[in-house]
């Protein structure tokens, strides 16, 4: 049943977790720029930050020109865009970031989530994601790129395109 006083969208967004997992190092916030890879505290070293650097320079050079990414062999463009979206918000780039590399990786994520919401369509029949090859994963993944987007940028146009997908998500969940 839903709470007759919802909690604002961004109230869990700092809260520590009473679940601790022994493989997991506290959750990535705004503004965490490479801190899980860059050293100290016993995870990630220069090396490690380079390779991840080496990654998101290759992700912007393959970009498409309308924002996302296509895996050649078996298309999956939905799922790949929003995993590249991940990479660069697990980093903590994204559009106005305090990143020293803000103006190279910024316009590659906001192109990349402008087409997440541009593949959103909705009609009498629901809500789906346009040219999803009906992988659910897909949508799924999409969805929490969004989240994921919205959280660190508070851009209204993200939070309306990922409540439109969480309510799909909420709706069809079954009652078991």
């Amino acid at each position: 049943q839903v709470s007759v006083s919802p909690a604002p969208v961004d109230s869990v967004h700092n809260v520590v977790s009473p679940v601790k997992l022994r493989a997991m190092v506290q959750s990535r916030h705004p503004g965490a720029i490479g801190d899980k890879t860059s050293g100290g505290a016993g995870y990630g070293d220069p090396t490690t930050e380079a390779c991840v650097m080496k990654v998101l320079w290759w992700l912007k050079a393959t970009q498409s020109p309308n924002g996302s990414w296509t895996n050649r062999r078996d298309g999956g463009t939905l799922a790949n865009t929003a995993l590249g979206v991940l990479t660069y918000l697990a980093h903590g780039e994204y559009p106005g970031s305090p990143s020293p590399y803000q103006k190279d990786f910024g316009p590659v994520v906001k192109k990349a989530v402008d087409f997440l919401i541009n593949s959103i369509q909705q009609n009498s029949s629901g809500v789906r994601m346009k040219g999803s090859d009906g992988n659910e994963y897909a949508f799924l993944i999409t969805t929490y790129a969004l989240c994921e987007a919205y959280g660190m940028t508070k851009n209204p146009d993200v939070k309306d395109a990922a409540l439109v997908c969480l309510e799909r998500i909420v709706m069809s969940q079954s009652s078991t």
